[in-house]
């Protein structure tokens, strides 16, 4: 028999077409000998040979009493009496074509609450304060706490408290005491401020004192540097502004030694020989005692007895580029080792 969809030829007995899978009628009592004719289109001629089969591509070969059904491709079988699919059976709700949904039982998703997003910034400030409390605890805040002066007729002590302004209930003879102490402790500025801040008559007595003070702060020396390279032979350099230069005398190790003073703008030159311990890396102190009217200001230095090596000169290159400029360069060996020396200057040579 034959479709009466498509005309393609069907096995005895079978409810669909393999090709088009449309159902056989249930009354349909006779086999047609023929495809039905379709209009307009052309018979073709029936070959004597079994027609092509789309079974027999596949791995199960075709047997007249299984017939090829479409419902064998899918895990449920089909029947005609099922319903068609519908979208509207995925919800709780059968959809009608004709009726309009209602927008107002759509109910947006409840949105969750941000557990999260509260309880890290709190977690955050508990870390942030608990490690406050540490470092304060680990770090104590050394600073001393400063309490009221008791009112008395005596001045502060100059001790206590070094400030180029004058105390509360300060006498003039107080403070000319004190800026000579801030004089000592290198705290120039403050006694120069102290000293301009008492008004004082070139009669008064403080006068000359408060004056050498004066300038001796103005002065303002420091220790630059001490040159010991040439051990016995020491020099101390000592900078400061310029003025008159006031006098010096040096002692090291507490002996007084006998001092060449060089003066130039702004600098001072101590030489002397020490007669300290010559081993090497001897260490060695003094004083240098800096001479302005009544006033003295010591300065204190410090030094180590050089520790020399001998040493080689090794020839290295020679540059011409700016003849008859000629540059010659030498590296710097130890003589025991070999090895460069590189901390040298002009001075460490003897």
């Amino acid at each position: 028999m034959f479709c009466n969809k498509c005309g393609t030829q069907m096995p005895d007995g079978a409810l669909f077409c393999p090709v088009c899978g449309a159902p056989v009628s249930a009354g349909a009592g006779s086999v047609p000998d023929a495809p039905p004719e379709v209009p307009g289109r052309e018979q073709p001629e029936q070959p004597d040979e079994q027609p092509f089969r789309p079974e027999q591509q596949w791995a199960q070969p075709y047997t007249p009493e299984q017939p090829y059904r479409l419902e064998q491709q899918w895990s449920q079988p089909y029947t005609p009496e099922q319903q068609p699919y519908r979208p509207e059976q995925q919800w709780g709700k059968p959809y009608a074509p004709g009726q309009q949904p209602n927008m107002a039982e759509v109910k947006p998703p409840k949105k969750k609450f941000p557990i999260l997003a509260v309880i890290l910034p709190v977690v955050i400030l508990v870390l942030a304060v608990a490690g406050y409390f540490v470092y304060r605890a680990l770090n104590p805040d050394k600073t001393p706490v400063q309490t009221a002066a008791p009112s008395s007729e005596a001045a502060v002590p100059s001790e206590a408290a070094p400030s180029g302004a004058l105390q509360e209930n300060e006498t003039p003879e107080q403070a000319v005491e004190r800026a000579a102490d801030l004089l000592q402790l290198g705290d120039y500025a403050a006694a120069e401020a102290l000293i301009r801040g008492l008004d004082l008559k070139s009669s008064d007595a403080l006068y000359q004192p408060a004056q050498d003070i004066l300038t001796a702060a103005e002065l303002a020396p420091v220790v630059a540097g001490v040159n010991a390279d040439s051990f016995p032979q020491v020099t101390v350099s000592v900078t400061c502004a310029p003025g008159e230069m006031p006098g010096a005398s040096l002692t090291e190790d507490g002996a007084q030694c006998a001092v060449t003073t060089t003066s130039q703008e702004g600098s001072i030159s101590l030489s002397y020989t020490s007669s300290g311990s010559a081993e090497e890396g001897a260490a060695h102190s003094g004083t240098v005692l800096l001479r302005v009217g009544s006033v003295a200001v010591e300065l204190s230095f410090s030094y180590t007895v050089p520790v020399k090596r001998e040493a080689e000169m090794r020839f290295v290159s020679a540059d011409v580029s700016d003849y008859p400029t000629v540059r010659l360069y030498f590296r710097i060996v130890d003589a025991a080792t070999g090895e460069s020396v590189n901390t040298l200057d002009v001075t460490s040579f003897t």
